[in-house]
């Protein structure tokens, strides 16, 4: 058997696997490598993610903001009614220890204690009516002084590169490694084709 006239079928393929491989391999460490602007024979080379984060982290928050988690849904889910007989309770807590607190000590302590409880049971029944006049101007001060598109944007920007780096490489482990494999697997296809063309010319 004349192995110089098989050989380019078994390494062509073979070799052309390997470049694919590495070529996606190469190309998926781009996506973070170089973290800073690297100059290279008068270019300068940055990864894709580190150098378009700002303008990444903006479209992030504003998509966020306006189509998966605005102020408004988050109101939406806010359990009011809870919240605000939680703050009642709490406040009438807080007016009774108060009072108890101003009421000279001369006072019996029986009698300074019924009229803190008196005080205390009038907050408990006039508060939610001042809650409730309050929770209008409460919500509108929420959605347009609360920028959700600005802190979301500020978070990710201020994330360190290398932890964001092994955050996605552990997240999508498989997939990155599937695109490894496909780039050699199609690699060897062009490798074989080109080998084909050679061994029928």
């Amino acid at each position: 058997m004349d192995w110089s006239f098989y050989a380019p079928l078994i390494l062509m393929p073979l070799i052309g696997g390997f470049i694919g491989w590495v070529t996606n391999m190469i190309a998926i460490r781009l996506l973070f490598h170089p973290y800073e602007p690297v100059v290279v024979f008068g270019v300068a080379l940055q990864g894709v993610i580190p150098k378009r984060r700002g303008e990444m982290a903006t479209q992030i928050g504003k998509v966020v903001a306006e189509q998966l988690l605005s102020m408004e849904d988050l109101l939406t889910r806010f359990d009011k009614n809870k919240f605000y007989e939680d703050l009642t309770l709490q406040a009438a807590v807080a007016v009774e220890k108060r009072v108890l607190e101003k009421i000279p000590s001369i006072v019996p302590h029986s009698f300074a204690k019924n009229i803190a409880h008196t005080i205390g049971d009038m907050v408990i029944k006039e508060a939610p009516k001042f809650i409730s006049d309050m929770e209008g101007n409460v919500k509108h001060k929420l959605v347009n002084e609360i920028d959700v598109a600005a802190i979301i944007t500020e978070k990710i920007n201020g994330f360190d590169m290398k932890e964001l780096e092994q955050l996605t490489l552990e997240l999508a482990h498989k997939e990155l490694r599937t695109l490894e494999v496909l780039g050699g697997v199609l690699g060897a296809v062009i490798g074989l084709f080109q080998a084909g063309i050679v061994f029928l010319f």
